[in-house]
């Protein structure tokens, strides 16, 4: 008999494990290994992935339709360098567990701590994996640790995240490290804020082209080595970006303010000034970032905008 506690557990995991993103799903499909052996060639796509198993020093590789290769003559742990050299936990959800399996936790249904096993769901049923008690507790810590547990799917493509940013990250700091190439730490709120959910006060270049404002090639790194989720916090509606090691920050949609004008596009449009000027005859252009939702996907544009406009400004520190 499953405890209270187990059956919660599972059904959050149930839940929780499904969210895949249109972006996200466009990603992984692109993702495959090659595989040679003395007998073939073999890819697997990564989308398609559901487990392997160590036997020794072969693997047993078992695919989403049904369908598996067996016996490739190759370690376990050399089979989840070939995957992690396509990309991270955070983009493929490929995870190992224990010295005997590697898991796709996207199709990852229970884990029963008591009676040591993890359930995969999959068309043709549920696949039950025997594992050690020690690598079913080190699983689910993996999972929060991971913070796959912590959003909730919707009906839409926007997100909404169940608890405060604050927790998403391992320790609270004033900036926070997201794994990035550049080192670059971001801070983990907009000027003027207290939570990353607050939007902050909104300012003109001139007003806060002093501080450490992020580059453009800062945003354009922050865009392209992290993953984007358009979610609500509450009732803040943002970017929730996570970095290459899996800590996050949040970008308040904030809006923006033109010149004699009130604020607009709360909620609606996240415009952040960078530290990054355009050589014009008057100096009177910088560059911008701004993001959207645009329903399939975080829409980004870089704007030239006036530098008497009003935006939120996230700072940066360099490492």
């Amino acid at each position: 008999m499953m405890t209270k506690e187990l059956k919660t557990i599972n059904a959050n995991i149930r839940k929780n494990f499904q969210i895949v993103s249109s972006y996200h799903k466009h990603l992984i499909t692109s993702m495959k290994i090659s595989i040679t052996n003395s007998r073939e060639h073999i890819y697997v796509h990564l989308d398609q992935f559901l487990f392997a198993e160590a036997d020794g020093n072969y693997v047993d590789i078992h695919l989403t339709n049904g369908s598996h290769r067996k016996a490739i003559r190759m370690l376990l742990k050399q089979l989840e360098e070939l995957i992690n050299a396509e990309g991270t936990y955070q983009q493929h959800h490929i995870l190992k567990v224990g010295r005997s399996y590697l898991i796709n936790t996207d199709f990852l249904v229970g884990v029963n701590r008591t009676e040591h096993y993890a359930v995969l769901n999959t068309a043709g049923g549920n696949i039950k994996l025997d594992i050690a008690k020690t690598d079913a507790n080190r699983l689910l810590l993996s999972l929060e640790k991971n913070k796959r547990l912590e959003v909730l799917q919707t009906y839409s493509y926007k997100q909404k995240l169940t608890v405060s940013v604050n927790e998403l990250n391992d320790t609270v700091e004033e900036f926070v490290d997201l794994g990035l190439p550049s080192g670059t730490l971001w801070a983990s709120c907009n000027v003027d804020a207290k939570i990353p959910e607050q939007p902050g006060e909104l300012y003109t270049w001139h007003e806060c082209h002093h501080w450490s404002l992020p580059s453009r090639e800062d945003f354009e790194e922050l865009k392209t080595e992290c993953i984007w989720t358009f979610c609500t916090v509450k009732t803040v509606t943002g970017c929730l970006v996570q970095g290459p090691n899996g800590n996050v920050i949040f970008l308040p949609c904030a809006g923006l303010r033109k010149p004699n004008e009130s604020s607009r596009d709360w909620n609606v449009r996240g415009c952040y000034w960078t530290a990054t000027e355009v050589n014009d005859v008057e100096n009177r252009i910088a560059y911008s970032f701004h993001f959207e939702d645009s329903e399939m996907e975080v829409g980004f544009v870089e704007w030239l905008n006036d530098k008497e406009w009003a935006y939120a400004v996230r700072l940066v520190k360099r490492s």
